[in-house]
């Protein structure tokens, strides 16, 4: 996590847990820590992006984190085009990646 003290806003990187501890709320725990000491710095907001996926979206969701932008991912193609990336298949070649979503949580 970082915060950022001009805008007084928290990013927060995924997080994760190794699957041998998945479904202990390990992951859960750790982010509303994470999130309590923003609070104590001055945060108002903390945003994450997430990517498409639902375990993490579910993890951030339990954390009070709502959905506050969905865009797409652009990416040169080895011609030199300009290709934009769907979530699940290849374009024109290009590899895929997972459509970019961020969302954010306001700290009260």
């Amino acid at each position: 996590m970082t915060y950022d003290v001009v805008n007084r806003c928290g990013i927060i990187e995924p997080v994760g847990t190794h699957p041998s501890h998945w479904r202990r709320g390990l992951a859960l725990a750790q982010l509303r820590e994470g999130l309590r000491r923003l609070k104590s710095l001055g945060a108002s907001d903390a945003y994450v992006d997430t990517g498409d996926g639902v375990a993490a979206n579910e993890l951030y969701n339990a954390a009070g984190f709502e959905e506050a932008y969905r865009g797409c991912i652009w990416q040169v193609a080895p011609a030199g085009e300009l290709v934009r990336l769907a979530s699940t298949a290849a374009i024109r070649g290009a590899r895929s990646r997972p459509i970019a979503l961020t969302v954010l949580q306001r700290l009260p």
